[in-house]
């Protein structure tokens, strides 16, 4: 076997044990529910540590320990984006929300559509609490 063969393998199989071992592949189960304050994710099954949760527009926030079956509420200014930009409101997500969680147990996406997105142009408003607001 040449050198060059050898040296290949040998760093797909330590590319191959770092997923493994980090559960890359793994999905898990959770729940998530918004407002037009806050997000809140609930673990479904077991519980899940060291969890990282995104959203659209790369707003994240750390979750050390989520409880199975307990929702974690979390104010919609925990979120940040790389710059430290807080998350302002939901509804500038756009018109439809991801939700990316990954945990040391494994990961989970889910994409929803924005119910308080409001599209540019001559629509109905929504205000904060999420009730139509006549703009007559």
């Amino acid at each position: 076997m040449s050198k060059g063969l050898f040296i290949t393998l040998l760093i797909l199989a330590a590319v191959g044990y770092y997923l493994y071992r980090s559960n890359y592949f793994t999905e898990i189960d959770a729940r998530f529910e918004y407002t037009p304050t806050s997000v809140s994710v609930e673990a479904r099954g077991d519980e899940l540590h060291d969890c990282t949760l995104s959203l659209t527009n790369d707003y994240e926030v750390e979750i050390p320990y989520l409880r199975s079956n307990r929702p974690l509420t979390m104010d919609r200014t925990a979120f940040k984006q790389w710059n430290g930009t807080d998350l302002e409101a939901i509804r500038e997500l756009g018109e439809k929300i991801e939700f990316k969680m990954r945990c040391s147990e494994g990961k989970i996406e889910k994409t929803e559509l924005n119910r308080y997105y409001v599209s540019k142009g001559p629509q109905k408003k929504v205000s904060d609490s999420g009730e139509v607001v006549d703009s007559n």
